[in-house]
């Protein structure tokens, strides 16, 4: 059972977010001035509070940080799985993982994603297809890791270059490196015991992005479902090329050809082939 409250003017995640904060205060008033505190206590707890994540939540869903040469086609994906949404209230913050601190941050407020769901921040439109925010720098926007993005509840002038990282607000995040150690400073962002993702991990890092896959899978904050594959900017992650022992391979079309010599000999032959469709599945 869920109860919704509609919060104007804001995006799902920024509703979720006051909505949680409303609940809260609401909650330690009924607390501190109803002598049947804890039952209310009890009711707000099991029927309320979960209604502050009944709301669909934007996702970061790929990220491009390396490239040949001067890293001229960097990209942020983020997806919306309810199609368009305003991103008002909502800012890109880049952690640099030498220090735990910030160096880039983007407002994303009069942005939205498009009918599909998808928005894509890049350096540059001219090297990155379906880019809809095009930031500076062209070149060398985002770090090769360890670093990591994050999707915050704030405004960009929060966010100057040396802020730490926040206590709350985070809807999404991915913490990623190029074959470096793991950065507890960072990996804080995620939800407990989530990994720091390897954009060399198919051993193609300059070619390959971290992308969840299947497409928009896994919850925020949770960076187990990321895959490295081409990338796909504002359109599905499809991990072409991305196998392994938990794969499931799937005919999507079968073709029997005509069998050679007749059924009646002692021997005939009959060909036949497949168009494979390869899906991840996560065990």
């Amino acid at each position: 059972m869920c109860f919704y409250i509609a919060i104007e003017g804001s995006n799902p995640d920024v509703a979720s977010y006051e909505l949680k904060n409303l609940l809260k205060s609401m909650l330690w008033l009924l607390y501190v001035r109803t002598p049947m505190k804890k039952l209310i206590h009890l009711f707000v707890l099991a029927f309320l509070l979960p209604c502050a994540v009944c709301a669909q939540t934007i996702l970061i869903n790929e990220v491009d940080a390396v490239q040949d040469g001067t890293d001229a086609a960097e990209f942020v994906e983020l997806y919306y799985p309810g199609g368009s949404t305003d991103l008002t209230g909502l800012v890109l913050v880049f952690f640099n993982g030498s220090d735990i601190l910030s160096y880039e941050a983007f407002d994303l407020d009069g942005m939205s994603t498009n009918a599909s769901g998808y928005f894509v921040l890049c350096g540059d439109a001219a090297n990155v297809a379906n880019c809809d925010l095009d930031v500076t720098k062209d070149t060398n926007l985002i770090q090769n890791g360890a670093e990591a993005v994050a999707l915050i509840i704030g405004d960009a002038v929060n966010y100057p270059n040396d802020t730490a990282i926040p206590p709350g607000g985070v809807v999404d995040a991915i913490v990623y490196d190029v074959d470096d150690p793991d950065e507890p400073g960072l990996l804080v962002l995620l939800a407990a015991g989530q990994p720091q993702v390897n954009e060399d991990g198919e051993g193609n890092g300059t070619g390959h992005s971290n992308q969840r896959f299947p497409n928009r899978s896994g919850l925020p904050l949770y960076t187990d479902t990321y895959v490295q594959a081409p990338p796909t900017p504002g359109t599905e992650n499809m991990a072409i090329g991305v196998a392994n022992e938990n794969d499931i391979v799937i005919p999507v079309a079968i073709q029997l050809n005509q069998n050679y010599p007749n059924p009646f000999n002692p021997t005939t032959e009959i060909s036949y082939s497949l168009s494979l469709l390869v899906t991840y599945a996560s065990l």
